[in-house]
C-alpha cells in the first residue's frame, strides 16, 4: 500500500507473473454480478460440504475422506476438456 502512495507499481504475486508473462490481463470483478458465477460455485461447495460432514463425519480422517470424495464428484460433474490441447499447456519462468 505505501509503495502505490509514492507511485510505486505493486510487486506481482506467483499468480500475477504468470499472467503477464501470458499476456493475460485480470480484470477484477467488482460487483455482485460479475462474480455471480464463482460466487454460486462457493455458495454450492459450502453448503454441500456441511450437508456432507454433518451426515456421516465423526472424526478428522473421515472428514478428509467425505472432502476428497466431494471434490472427486464435482469434478468429474463440472469438468470441461480442452479441444485443442497445443494451447491449454505453457512453460513459465517464476523466478
Amino acid at each position: 500500500m505505501e509503495q502505490e502512495w509514492v507511485g510505486e507499481p505493486k510487486p506481482l504475486s506467483h499468480f500475477g507473473k504468470a499472467m503477464a508473462e501470458l499476456g493475460i490481463t485480470h480484470i477484477k470483478a467488482l460487483t455482485p454480478q460479475a462474480k455471480g458465477r464463482i460466487e454460486r460455485l462457493w455458495g454450492t461447495l459450502q453448503e454441500r460440504l456441511v450437508f456432507e460432514l454433518r451426515l456421516c463425519v465423526r472424526t478428522l480422517e473421515e472428514a478428509n475422506r467425505a472432502l476428497t470424495k466431494l471434490i472427486q464428484n464435482h469434478n468429474q460433474n463440472n469438468r470441461s476438456i480442452p479441444s485443442d490441447w497445443s494451447c491449454f499447456c505453457s512453460v513459465l519462468d517464476m523466478s
